[in-house]
């Protein structure tokens, strides 16, 4: 059998022009609008909602949720949650369509919502950006009275921390004391206090003497001095 000279280009083409997709048009809100080429009834309504690491598929009587990553060549996308794994083979990807194949089905969906990346608490509060830098956690050890917040001066007795060795801490707040962790991240400017429900804070240390450290978390500023 003999190939013509144009349909050997054609492959020849298709090799050398085939398209490495690239992940950061993926998140966002799709639309499907056909399938195998046909519009959809009006009763199927099929969303994905793409963030950077997870995605929602949703249709009007199921949500379901899973992980989604690209292939290292960038010709799939793989999506995985505790019951199933799929494999989406990618025929067209920009920034207004997409284009799979799901085994057999073609799917093509508009997007409807461009995705807006989640700022982090330094971009919400630039305050966060500011701190000045500690040699050593171990300067920061002990029993901290809490004396003022903001400009307002406090007379209690039992509103303070207890910073420890190895992570451990304790608030104590009018006789009740509750266990937390802590940590000096690595800008030495900051630590990172995780209460015990696993919420995370980050205090910001904007002042620090060997008896009094100001910190600032939430928008205000703490003033501790040691016991």
């Amino acid at each position: 059998m003999r190939f013509s000279m144009s349909i050997i280009f054609l492959f020849i083409s298709i090799a050398l022009f085939a398209q490495d997709f690239d992940p950061r048009m993926f998140p966002g809100t799709w639309k499907l609008e056909l399938m195998n080429a046909k519009a959809l009834p009006n009763v199927i309504d099929l969303q994905l909602e793409v963030s950077e690491e997870t995605m929602i598929l949703k249709s009007p009587t199921e949500e379901v949720s899973c992980s989604w990553a690209f292939s290292p060549d960038r010709k799939f996308i793989y999506s995985s949650n505790e019951k199933s794994d799929e494999e989406w083979k990618i025929l067209e990807l920009t920034d207004k369509k997409l284009v799979f194949l799901d085994k057999d089905q073609k799917m093509q969906f508009v997007k409807t919502v461009v995705y807006k990346r989640p700022k982090t608490a330094e971009e919400l509060d630039p305050m966060l950006l500011e701190g000045i830098e500690i040699s050593s956690e171990k300067q920061l050890y002990g029993d901290w009275k809490l004396v003022k917040i903001e400009k307002d001066v406090l007379d209690q007795d039992d509103l303070g921390i207890n910073l420890r060795p190895k992570g451990g801490m304790h608030y104590t707040f009018f006789a009740t004391d509750t266990p937390a962790s802590w940590i000096l991240n690595e800008d030495k400017k900051s630590l990172t206090i995780t209460a015990f429900n696993g919420l995370e804070e980050k205090w910001v240390i904007k002042h620090f003497t060997g008896s009094e450290i100001l910190i600032y978390t939430g928008g205000k500023n703490f003033t501790f001095k040691r016991k």
